[in-house]
């Protein structure tokens, strides 16, 4: 990403997200929202495209390209109009995917770990139910992976699967999130790597208090 420098008052990071808006922002102003529609799974009525976003509603009015919540963290900003200007999409299958199996993943994926699983492993590691009330309490559900999963639906056709992994005589307790096998067409590997880290800030977010 380029800098921006004609943005007074940014660190170089944050020009770097603003320019990737803005460009993410060009590319949905210039799409057939029609077909980002049928694509995406999203609501269009006139010039507002409507996403749920980890269960809640967004919605995006051109060519403003203005988010409601106004709220809305610039990341997740980026994450939504890079999905929804994806070009490869494809429909959900039953199939999941993990960060390592993604195209260039295994080169990522001990950062992607330090970003995602081992935060949720240091939150969760022992206490399974409170993973499992703090994805209830956030939209998700209970799963049937590993000792103790949870599903979240972050966007109308991807979901994001996390499962904690008890020990054993052979390995120590470890924590794995998996994809579905579609994303790669709707998400580069950085926003793959974004997204992570989001539904692990989630989760841990919303952990109950230990006693």
């Amino acid at each position: 990403m380029t800098a921006r420098p004609e943005l007074p008052g940014f660190r170089p990071y944050d020009r770097a997200f603003a320019a990737a808006f803005e460009q993410a922002a060009a590319r949905l102003r210039a799409a057939d929202l029609d077909v980002v529609a049928r694509r995406t799974g999203a609501q269009q009525s006139g010039s507002v495209l409507a996403v749920t976003y980890f269960g809640a509603k967004c919605d995006i009015t051109l060519p403003e390209v203005a988010f409601e919540p106004a709220g809305t963290p610039l990341r997740d900003r980026i994450l939504i109009l890079h999905y929804l200007t994806s070009e490869n999409g494809s429909p959900r299958s039953a199939s999941y995917a993990s960060f390592k199996s993604l195209p260039d993943g295994m080169f990522y994926d001990e950062p992607f770990r330090r970003r995602a699983t081992r935060r949720i492993l240091e939150a969760f590691r022992g206490t399974p139910a409170a993973m499992i009330a703090a994805a209830q309490s956030i939209g998700g559900e209970r799963w049937n992976l590993g000792d103790v999963s949870v599903r979240l639906q972050v966007l109308p056709v991807i979901d994001v699967v996390v499962a904690l992994y008890d020990t054993d005589d052979e390995f120590p307790p470890d924590a794995n999130m998996l994809f579905s096998d579609n994303i790669a067409g709707y998400l580069s590997l950085e926003d793959v790597a974004m997204l992570g880290g989001e539904v692990a800030a989630r989760l841990c977010n919303a952990a109950p208090q230990r006693i």
